[in-house]
């Protein structure tokens, strides 16, 4: 992401603040998309999509109580070139009836930032409908690590990823940042753990900061982690596969 020097905070600041009252709620999807969120990054991994449902084999209603997800925008990874064709192999193979349990939206895998806009500036109230369509999305995204910490468990790999997804619900005013995760007793958690006031320059600029830091993440450490463990659940489930279905994934 490029660095926002004081010239353009300001300029940001004075489009939002001219949006105004009556903007629409893709309005200021827009505004974001053109100064916070990039659609990509420089290896192509980086998946930005939205305003489609979410899987709905990644839908915990018991949990949640919310219908399918429909973020304006997600974040998660392209299938290729982000995974390795042994890696994609194995992903097929994440879920023992879900073919493609992994994705999100078509060639989106492993969500991790769920991004909720509306447009009525001012009110609580539209910060508390993105906030539970927050949760909905958040959910959704922490089930797709549950169920690959659940098959590297089952393969007997000494491995587990760490559960955590982060979303952000946005106004013309006002950004709030949740962190959502699932602990060792497969409780789900939801935090908010920064708000900010779009109007005021250094909030502005700590939004921007703190987006670059869940992308950097996003698209680093998380990805090296699931990359290894996908590498490791390959290893195990050979190793417990048994001979005759071995002999037919190699001779067919």
């Amino acid at each position: 992401m490029l660095e926002l020097s004081p010239e353009v905070v300001v300029q940001a600041i004075h489009e939002l603040e001219k949006l105004g009252e009556r903007c629409k709620e893709r309005d200021v999807c827009k505004f974001f998309e053109a100064r916070i969120f990039p659609a990509d990054d420089r290896t192509g991994s980086l998946s930005l999509s939205g305003d489609a449902n979410m899987a709905c084999h990644l839908v915990p209603n018991e949990e949640t109580g919310v219908t399918q997800p429909r973020p304006d925008l997600l974040y998660g990874y392209h299938a290729i070139p982000t995974f390795t064709l042994p890696q994609r192999t194995t992903l097929r193979r994440l879920h023992k009836e879900i073919q493609y349990y992994a994705d999100a939206f078509t060639d989106l895998l492993f969500p991790f930032l769920v991004l909720e806009f509306k447009a009525d500036a001012g009110t609580n109230r539209s910060l508390w409908t993105a906030a539970n369509q927050c949760a909905g999305g958040l959910a959704a995204c922490i089930q797709v690590i549950n169920q690959l910490n659940a098959r590297l468990w089952e393969a007997g790999a000494d491995v587990h990823i760490p559960n955590r997804c982060y979303s952000l619900a946005i106004n013309n005013t006002v950004a709030q940042l949740y962190v959502a995760w699932r602990d060792e007793n497969q409780v789900f958690y939801i935090q908010r753990v920064a708000s900010f006031l779009l109007s005021d320059n250094s909030d502005f600029i700590r939004l921007h900061q703190w987006v670059a830091a869940i992308l950097y993440w996003g698209y680093g450490v998380r990805l090296g982690d699931i990359r290894l463990a996908l590498d490791d659940l390959r290893k195990a489930m050979r190793s417990f596969m048994p001979p005759a279905e071995e002999h037919r994934r190699l001779f067919g």
